[in-house]
Protein backbone atom coordinates (compact mmCIF):
# COMPACT_ATOMS: atom_id res chain seq x y z
CA UNK A 1 0.00 0.00 0.00
CA UNK A 2 1.34 3.51 -0.81
CA UNK A 3 1.34 6.43 0.92
CA UNK A 4 -1.94 7.93 2.03
CA UNK A 5 -3.09 11.66 2.92
CA UNK A 6 -5.76 12.39 5.30
CA UNK A 7 -7.36 15.92 5.12
CA UNK A 8 -9.33 16.85 7.84
CA UNK A 9 -11.63 20.49 8.72
CA UNK A 10 -12.88 20.04 12.30
CA UNK A 11 -15.26 22.69 13.22
CA UNK A 12 -16.08 22.80 17.27
CA UNK A 13 -18.83 24.21 18.53
CA UNK A 14 -18.09 24.72 22.59
CA UNK A 15 -20.95 25.92 24.68
CA UNK A 16 -20.23 26.82 28.90
CA UNK A 17 -20.93 27.18 31.53
CA UNK A 18 -18.99 28.97 34.16
CA UNK A 19 -21.48 27.71 37.77
CA UNK A 20 -19.26 29.12 40.37
CA UNK A 21 -15.42 31.06 39.58
CA UNK A 22 -13.84 27.47 40.19
CA UNK A 23 -16.41 25.09 38.59
CA UNK A 24 -17.24 25.46 34.61
CA UNK A 25 -19.07 22.68 32.53
CA UNK A 26 -19.06 22.25 28.64
CA UNK A 27 -20.37 20.42 26.26
CA UNK A 28 -18.73 19.89 23.13
CA UNK A 29 -20.19 19.10 19.37
CA UNK A 30 -17.52 18.69 16.28
CA UNK A 31 -18.58 18.74 13.11
CA UNK A 32 -15.95 16.93 10.54
CA UNK A 33 -15.61 17.51 6.57
CA UNK A 34 -13.01 14.64 5.94
CA UNK A 35 -11.01 12.83 2.79
CA UNK A 36 -8.52 10.26 2.49
CA UNK A 37 -7.14 9.19 -0.45
CA UNK A 38 -4.04 6.31 -1.65
CA UNK A 39 -1.61 8.39 -3.48
CA UNK A 40 -1.59 5.04 -5.52
CA UNK A 41 -5.40 4.91 -5.40
CA UNK A 42 -8.26 5.68 -7.80
CA UNK A 43 -10.34 6.99 -5.65
CA UNK A 44 -11.09 9.88 -2.73
CA UNK A 45 -13.24 8.72 0.06
CA UNK A 46 -15.14 11.45 2.23
CA UNK A 47 -16.77 11.41 5.13
CA UNK A 48 -18.20 14.35 6.80
CA UNK A 49 -21.08 14.97 9.68
CA UNK A 50 -21.27 15.99 13.10
CA UNK A 51 -19.12 13.67 15.62
CA UNK A 52 -19.42 12.55 18.88
CA UNK A 53 -20.41 14.66 22.08
CA UNK A 54 -18.48 15.62 24.85
CA UNK A 55 -19.98 16.73 27.64
CA UNK A 56 -16.97 17.93 30.49
CA UNK A 57 -16.77 19.66 34.19
CA UNK A 58 -13.46 21.47 35.09
CA UNK A 59 -12.34 22.61 38.16
CA UNK A 60 -9.40 25.29 39.08
CA UNK A 61 -7.08 23.83 41.82
CA UNK A 62 -6.55 27.25 42.96
CA UNK A 63 -9.21 29.77 43.77
CA UNK A 64 -9.37 31.48 40.61
CA UNK A 65 -10.95 34.99 43.08
CA UNK A 66 -7.46 35.28 44.55
CA UNK A 67 -4.52 36.45 42.82
CA UNK A 68 -1.82 33.23 41.77
CA UNK A 69 1.36 33.34 39.45
CA UNK A 70 -0.01 30.23 37.75
CA UNK A 71 -3.15 28.16 38.25
CA UNK A 72 -4.06 24.33 37.08
CA UNK A 73 -7.26 23.59 35.70
CA UNK A 74 -8.50 19.88 35.72
CA UNK A 75 -11.39 18.14 33.72
CA UNK A 76 -13.33 15.17 33.19
CA UNK A 77 -16.24 13.86 30.90
CA UNK A 78 -17.86 11.36 29.00
CA UNK A 79 -17.26 11.20 25.04
CA UNK A 80 -21.21 10.04 23.47
CA UNK A 81 -21.10 8.33 20.37
CA UNK A 82 -23.84 10.43 18.57
CA UNK A 83 -21.51 10.98 15.49
CA UNK A 84 -21.96 8.43 12.31
CA UNK A 85 -19.26 5.62 12.80
CA UNK A 86 -20.41 3.55 9.85
CA UNK A 87 -19.96 6.21 6.77
CA UNK A 88 -19.56 3.93 2.96
CA UNK A 89 -18.67 5.40 -0.43
CA UNK A 90 -19.01 4.12 -3.44
CA UNK A 91 -16.22 3.93 -5.77
CA UNK A 92 -14.66 2.66 -8.73
CA UNK A 93 -12.40 -0.57 -8.73
CA UNK A 94 -10.24 0.72 -11.44
CA UNK A 95 -9.88 3.12 -13.94
CA UNK A 96 -11.53 1.39 -16.80
CA UNK A 97 -14.17 -0.41 -14.45
CA UNK A 98 -17.84 -0.16 -15.54
CA UNK A 99 -19.64 -0.77 -12.18
CA UNK A 100 -19.22 0.92 -9.07
CA UNK A 101 -18.63 -0.85 -5.47
CA UNK A 102 -19.39 0.16 -2.10
CA UNK A 103 -17.27 0.22 1.03
CA UNK A 104 -16.72 2.20 4.26
CA UNK A 105 -14.46 5.04 5.18
CA UNK A 106 -11.54 3.90 6.67
CA UNK A 107 -11.85 4.62 10.43
CA UNK A 108 -9.59 7.38 10.85
CA UNK A 109 -11.95 9.51 8.47
CA UNK A 110 -15.19 8.52 10.57
CA UNK A 111 -16.85 11.71 12.31
CA UNK A 112 -17.64 9.15 15.10
CA UNK A 113 -15.51 6.35 16.98
CA UNK A 114 -18.62 3.87 17.74
CA UNK A 115 -18.42 3.83 21.43
CA UNK A 116 -18.48 5.42 24.74
CA UNK A 117 -15.34 7.09 25.96
CA UNK A 118 -14.05 8.72 29.35
CA UNK A 119 -12.28 12.39 28.80
CA UNK A 120 -9.70 13.55 31.08
CA UNK A 121 -8.52 17.37 30.53
CA UNK A 122 -5.52 19.57 32.18
CA UNK A 123 -4.52 23.17 31.72
CA UNK A 124 -2.53 24.91 33.16
CA UNK A 125 -0.31 28.37 33.27
CA UNK A 126 2.19 30.46 34.86
CA UNK A 127 3.52 34.15 34.97
CA UNK A 128 7.31 34.68 34.98
CA UNK A 129 7.55 37.88 34.82
CA UNK A 130 6.53 39.46 31.83
CA UNK A 131 5.98 36.44 30.09
CA UNK A 132 2.95 33.71 30.69
CA UNK A 133 3.47 29.99 29.88
CA UNK A 134 -0.30 28.28 28.98
CA UNK A 135 -0.48 24.46 28.06
CA UNK A 136 -3.39 22.05 27.51
CA UNK A 137 -3.88 18.36 27.19
CA UNK A 138 -6.93 15.88 26.71
CA UNK A 139 -7.49 11.94 26.24
CA UNK A 140 -10.23 10.02 25.69
CA UNK A 141 -9.98 6.18 27.09
CA UNK A 142 -12.36 4.13 25.30
CA UNK A 143 -13.10 0.94 27.48
CA UNK A 144 -13.12 -1.27 24.81
CA UNK A 145 -10.61 -3.41 22.56
CA UNK A 146 -12.59 -2.08 19.39
CA UNK A 147 -15.16 0.28 18.50
CA UNK A 148 -17.97 -0.67 16.32
CA UNK A 149 -16.34 2.20 13.45
CA UNK A 150 -15.92 -0.17 10.85
CA UNK A 151 -12.65 0.25 8.48
CA UNK A 152 -12.04 0.38 4.91
CA UNK A 153 -8.77 -1.10 5.32
CA UNK A 154 -8.02 -4.67 6.98
CA UNK A 155 -7.01 -4.86 10.48
CA UNK A 156 -5.86 -7.42 12.42
CA UNK A 157 -7.83 -8.96 14.96
CA UNK A 158 -7.14 -8.70 18.42
CA UNK A 159 -7.32 -12.20 20.38
CA UNK A 160 -9.09 -12.06 24.08
CA UNK A 161 -8.58 -14.66 26.37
Amino acid sequence: MGQVENRLNLENFQLTYQATPRWSFGVNLPLLFASRRSHNGYNTFHANGFGDIIVTAQTWILNPTQPHRGNVQVGYGLLIPTGASKVQNTYLASPTATSTTTRPVDYSIQPGAGGWGVVLQGQAFRVFGKEEVYGSASYIITPRIRTPAISGTRRPQLKTP
